[in-house]
C-alpha cells in the first residue's frame, strides 16, 4: 500500500509511512488483515 501511496501522492516512502500511520492513529484508516507487503487499509466511516 505504501508504494501505491508513494506514486499517487508523489512523496517519499518515509513520508508515505508517516502519513498513513497518522491516519491510522487518528482513526481515519484501519488496517485490514495482512502484514508487510500485503497490508491494505479501509476507510473508517462514522455512521
Amino acid at each position: 500500500m505504501t508504494n501505491v501511496y508513494v506514486s499517487i501522492a508523489k512523496v517519499s516512502r518515509a513520508t508515505a509511512y508517516r502519513e498513513i500511520s497518522d491516519l491510522v492513529n487518528k482513526g481515519v484508516l484501519a488496517p485490514n488483515q495482512g502484514k508487510g507487503r500485503s497490508i491494505s487499509y479501509r476507510l473508517v466511516l462514522d455512521s
